[in-house]
């Protein structure tokens, strides 16, 4: 096993503060439009009860807005519960996929607030490692933000899955150059990955070990 740099403890919980403070903000929009909905109706209500008509359609419309930000909101505190529970989990076998979607779901305003859009293809069949389950994750997001933040950044990052000799990849693209910060450099040795800049197709490769236990 890797030594476990101090860094890696630092970055994770930024990790963590910072996809909290996101679904913290996401909930909060979800919310809002809640609560506006329901002092239109409420409007509505005192409308009616001077005697003016109701619109039937827009009583519906206003329900159907509230239904879909209340689904909005459980799926938010959904991934929040995945993510939150991913801590707890030291190592465990995973669907990379799954695990990768979830990390991309939870990236999604990082890289709106930067007009970046990302992709991913899930892999056919599934592809499993055996890994440490929020660093994992926390490679990812690490991985995504450096890349996000790039002067020139594409505003389409695709991400998909590779199954390798060693184990698994995470491919990122279009990406021209490997991985600088320290940090995630730090956390890509705790992790037994490697990384590997394609600059010919534009793609940034992190592989990661089938089972991390037995490096």
């Amino acid at each position: 096993m890797s030594e476990y740099p101090a860094s890696i403890g630092e970055c994770g919980l930024h990790c963590f503060g910072s996809i909290s403070a996101s679904i913290s903000h996401e909930l909060k929009n979800a919310l809002a439009v809640i609560n506006e909905n329901a002092g239109l109706l409420e409007d509505l209500s005192l409308m009616a009860e001077k005697g003016m008509p109701l619109d039937p359609a827009r009583l519906k419309n206003l329900a159907i807005g509230i239904g879909k930000q209340i689904q909005r909101a459980d799926g938010i505190i959904r991934n929040m519960n995945r993510f939150a529970h991913s801590a707890d989990e030291s190592i465990k076998c995973i669907d990379t996929g799954d695990t990768l979607a979830l990390t991309i779901a939870l990236s999604s305003r990082l890289a709106a607030m930067k007009s970046v859009t990302l992709n991913f293809i899930p892999p056919q069949p599934p592809i499993r490692i055996t890994t440490r389950v929020f660093y994992f994750q926390n490679l990812i997001w690490l991985c995504l933000k450096e890349i996000i933040e790039r002067p020139g950044v594409e505003k389409e990052i695709a991400l998909f899955l590779q199954p390798r000799p060693e184990g698994a990849a995470v491919v990122f693209s279009p990406v021209d150059a490997p991985i600088t910060n320290g940090s995630t450099l730090d956390l890509l040795g705790y992790m037994q990955a490697t990384q590997t800049a394609d600059r010919e197709h534009r793609e940034l490769r992190i592989t990661l070990p089938s089972d991390v236990t037995a490096c």
